[in-house]
């Protein structure tokens, strides 16, 4: 005896409807969480190169980074301030994201740090002040 199931027809078009949404949205919400990860990365090192060597090396400040590639760096070092600005494109190719997003997402991060640290600061009040 063979026991035989009928499942109807409606169960398959309503799965090849649902199930490409649903994959293009998970793949959307990790295209986003990849590129806000490299986003505060590439923050976090231009901040470094500046506070640590007060000048910026594209090697440098692009470590770690998955789907952003960098397209211009520019540096203003003031008397005062040192001023950086970082421009970034996204080059991470997935056809079903290209449907929710935008094909290429662009960012420009700016920074400002004083030139002169703290602690020269101190030290060369307490000389001034003796």
């Amino acid at each position: 005896m063979n026991k035989r199931y009928r499942i109807s027809a409606n169960y398959t078009v309503e799965a090849a409807f649902i199930v490409p949404m649903i994959l293009g949205i998970i793949f959307a919400m990790i295209y986003m969480l990849f590129f806000l990860h490299d986003r505060v990365i590439l923050q976090e090192n231009l901040r470094c190169s500046l506070i640590c060597e007060e000048k910026i090396n594209k090697k440098d400040v692009s470590q770690n980074l998955r789907i952003l590639k960098i397209t211009d760096i520019k540096c203003d070092v003031g008397k005062i301030y040192i001023k950086a600005e970082v421009s970034a494109v996204s080059k991470f190719e997935i056809p079903v994201v290209h449907y929710f997003m935008k094909r290429t997402k662009k960012i420009c991060i700016k920074t400002k740090y004083l030139k002169v640290k703290p602690d020269i600061m101190i030290r060369y009040r307490q000389r001034n002040e003796d």
